[in-house]
Formats: C-alpha cells, structure tokens, sequence
C-alpha cells in the first residue's frame, strides 16, 4: 500500500525517496520495505513490480515460502495460493478430484483458485509411486479457471498426480 501520493515521491540516486513527514510502503518480492519521515532512501537499486504469488504472500504475512505450510494443514503455501484457499486456517481447503474418464483412462481435475501465468499446471503419470512421467498424459482442459488431464497409456494399472511449477518465483 502506498501512503505516499505519486507528487510526494521523488528520485534519489535511482532509488526512491519521500518527501519530510510521509510514509511509504511498498512490497518488494516476500519483504515489505515502509519508509518514516525524513526523506531517507527507502530503495537505491530499482524497484521490481512483485509476482503474484510475491504479492499474495506477501500481503497475507507469510515468512515460510512457497513450500512451508503456513496453517499446519498439509497443504504448501504455493498450493493454497493456486487453489484461493487461505493459507492461515487449516479448514480452507481444496483439492484435485480424480476419476475414471472416457474408455476406463485415469482423469485428473482442479479448479483453480487463480489465473496466474506463473502457475505451470500440469500432471504425472507412475505404475510404481517411485518414478513419475509426463508421458501419456493428454491436457483436456487449461483454461483460467481448471486444469483437466486425462491418462491415456496403456498401462493395467495407473497412478496419476497433479504438479504445480512456480515460474520465475522464488
């Protein structure tokens, strides 16, 4: 949140600075940088307009990253940011429905929470739980709003995931 109006605001070194007795706040990756009265630098490298998981993180006070698990829930923060669950209380919860799908084939879906194009969705295939692949996997569905995939190899038996790759996030 800015407190400082744009007029407030002047340049320092190409950094930002603020005018005597404003404040400015800003969010720079997961950090939240506040500025007090002075004028004092508040950034002398530039500033970086934060991802969305950054800022979503960010602005809910997460300390843990992408792969902590803020509430206890069993469910990663990057998770709960993909499903618009609320990383703070265990009871907000979403998942991914499986279920058997056109000719008997393994059909994974998930609605997700955002639109985010740094969310990479996609799933995995393994007969053994050990090693996982892309192969045999067809996207039914990529849309803003769910994921749909859809086993179609030939193996007697399946097991099928979803995965999630943040990019260009920390």
């Amino acid at each position: 949140m800015v407190t400082a109006s744009a007029q407030s605001v002047i340049s320092s070194g190409g950094g930002l600075a603020i005018a005597p007795g404003l404040c400015l706040s800003f969010t720079v990756g997961e950090a939240v940088v506040d500025g007090g009265a002075g004028g004092g630098t508040l950034l002398t490298v530039g500033y970086n307009q934060p991802s969305g998981y950054d800022y979503w993180s960010a602005s809910r006070g997460l300390t843990l990253g992408p792969m902590g698990d803020s509430d206890g829930d069993g469910m990663k923060n990057l998770w709960e940011y993909a499903f618009g669950t609320n990383p703070l209380n265990a009871s907000s919860r979403s998942k991914a429905q499986g279920s058997i799908g056109p000719g008997g084939k393994l059909y994974i879906t998930a609605t997700k929470g955002t639109s985010d194009g740094e969310l990479l969705w996609s799933a995995e295939v393994s007969t053994n739980l050990v090693n996982w692949s892309t192969s045999g996997i067809g996207v039914a569905l990529d849309d803003a709003t769910t994921f749909s995939a859809l086993y179609t190899g030939n193996a007697p038996y399946a097991f099928l995931r979803l995965r999630l790759d943040l990019l260009n996030g920390k």
